[in-house]
């Protein structure tokens, strides 16, 4: 965005003539870390003149606003005051941009209204973070890379501002007769998720504590990679190379389309569900003619030791919740509701008493403070929930 075009967007969100696309792209460019002191030039215009007190961001944005500020503010003790002032400036404009909470600094301390705290939670959202082991022993940890770095056999993958990992074959970049193509691995922890785009320009969001495995070039008759864990595909087409997601229990091939998979080695069921296109879904040990073929709006659920095969409608947009920011749970056991809560904030839960019956319906946003988050939960009156360190209660 140029800066002209910036400055417009602020002087129309003081004015409070912002149009629903124009109110997103503001959004979007508060929200790029890589802007920060272009942003901060405008802040530092904008605050004394300020006097919209209307939510301008619904409140998902505005956890993410919120977030993405309070992880940028340094808080090493010898941090000089003039820096800190320069923070708390652009805090206050920010935190007015997102609806009437602001912060107040004198010359001797720090006073924050409205209950927003300028501390680090110590159970944090989780965030873009993965490793890669990129077939030679190395493992590289993608937090600490940017930009391009080859990795062999004429590949080289890129790091984009925005976190996603690219990979580009060299025209020269060839696999002898012989040669064996290198297998990387992807891997994100507890509190971490990956998007990527893999050799054949199919994209792949990579949820927390997921793996994947694929070739640096796809050179055989079939485009072959392995997960464990969860994972959204988006399938480049190629007619005469089918894509085909390996499983610990099943297997999965498509052409051109757009899927997700929930594959967890710890559950007993393997999920499968097709948003676009056509899948073909298959139990380790079966035929291929034992198989079934999924529609759109389609989920099959795959009992990992009877091998039976259930088919479902389901809402896609709700099964794909954590890919836009939130949780969505339809009337899921508290058990199910906590998993998906510990994977993202890298939690232990522990249950104390029968949960029998125990269900949660609601929508949540995956960047809300935990005990906001866990309050939300708690008004449906039949759990509680206590936090002692990295560990949450549940108790009747």
């Amino acid at each position: 965005m140029k800066k002209n075009r910036l400055i417009l967007l602020f002087n129309k969100a003081f004015d409070d003539t912002l149009s629903e696309a124009e109110r997103k792209e503001l959004f979007l460019y508060l929200n790029d870390v890589n802007r920060k002191e272009e942003v901060f030039q405008l802040f530092d215009k904008a605050r004394d003149t300020f006097k919209n007190d209307k939510h301008l961001f619904t409140a998902l944005e505005t956890q993410v606003l919120k977030q993405r500020l309070l992880d940028s503010i340094p808080i090493e003790k010898a941090v000089k005051e003039r820096s800190l002032t320069k923070w708390f400036i652009a805090a206050s404009v920010m935190l007015l941009l997102m609806g009437g909470v602001y912060f107040h600094r004198n010359n001797h301390s720090s006073i924050v209204e409205d209950n927003v705290l300028l501390t680090r939670d110590v159970i944090k959202p989780g965030t873009s973070r993965a490793s890669l082991s990129i077939g030679d022993g190395k493992t590289i940890f993608l937090d600490s890379i940017d930009g391009y770095l080859e990795i062999g056999d004429g590949v080289t993958i890129h790091k984009t501002a925005e976190g996603q990992l690219i990979y580009h074959t060299d025209a020269n970049g060839t696999i002898s007769i012989g040669e064996q193509v290198k297998e990387n691995v992807l891997s994100t922890p507890r509190g971490g998720q990956y998007q990527m785009i893999l050799p054949d320009g199919t994209k792949v969001w990579l949820s927390a504590a997921s793996s994947l495995s694929y070739p640096t070039q796809f050179t055989g008759l079939t485009r072959s990679i392995s997960l464990i864990g969860e994972a959204y595909f988006e399938v480049t087409k190629q007619e005469d190379k089918p894509f085909v997601v390996k499983l610990s229990n099943a297997s999965i091939q498509v052409l051109g389309t757009s899927f997700l998979v929930n594959a967890y080695e710890d559950l007993q069921e393997m999920k499968t569900t097709l948003v676009e296109g056509k899948v073909h879904l298959s139990a380790n040990g079966s035929t291929s003619s034992d198989g079934i073929f999924l529609s759109p709006g389609q989920q099959a659920i795959l009992h990992k030791k009877t091998r039976h095969i259930e088919i479902h409608n389901v809402d896609t947009d709700d099964i794909l919740a954590w890919k836009k920011g939130h949780f969505v749970f339809q009337n899921d056991h508290i058990e199910e509701v906590m998993r998906a809560i510990a994977l993202w904030y890298d939690v232990d839960v522990v249950y104390q008493g029968d949960m029998t019956g125990e269900t949660f319906i609601g929508t949540i946003s995956r960047f809300e403070r935990i005990e906001e988050l866990l309050k939300t939960i708690e008004l449906t009156g039949g759990v509680h929930f206590k936090i002692e360190g990295r560990k949450i209660l549940v108790t009747k």
